[in-house]
């Protein structure tokens, strides 16, 4: 598994956004840091690709009372221990649902756009 700099807490309550990245290693039950993501996020949503990838979408950039969300699409690869933009999607979001499209794309909707609530898909 995979923490990916994710916060669960509402955008009201984070003053700032991480970068970061902790990959566990269930073989040895231990945690190590990992390369930081292209841009801070929190309130990011992460899903697995269909390649062994993790794709992390949207999220907000600051905090306090609006987040700036993200329209970045991210994806870890655990190969070469590196993440890359992969998409931005026309409407920035924070704690989007996200999933893959059975290896031809990839669905983003609801989550916020900054002080509401967003009911679009990208």
């Amino acid at each position: 598994g995979m923490s990916a700099g994710l916060s669960g807490f509402p955008p009201s309550f984070v003053s700032s956004s991480m970068s970061s990245c902790e990959l566990y290693n269930v073989s040895t039950g231990s945690w190590s840091t990992g390369p930081s993501m292209p841009t801070n996020c929190f309130d990011g949503t992460a899903f697995p690709l269909h390649d062994g990838r993790i794709a992390v979408a949207g999220g907000g950039t600051k905090g306090i009372y609006y987040p700036y969300p993200r329209k970045n699409i991210d994806a870890y690869d655990p190969t070469t221990n590196k993440w890359a933009n992969i998409a931005m999607m026309v409407t920035g979001r924070t704690a989007p649902v996200c999933f893959e499209l059975q290896g031809c794309g990839i669905a983003s909707f609801g989550g916020g756009t900054g002080n509401q609530a967003s009911g679009s898909i990208s």
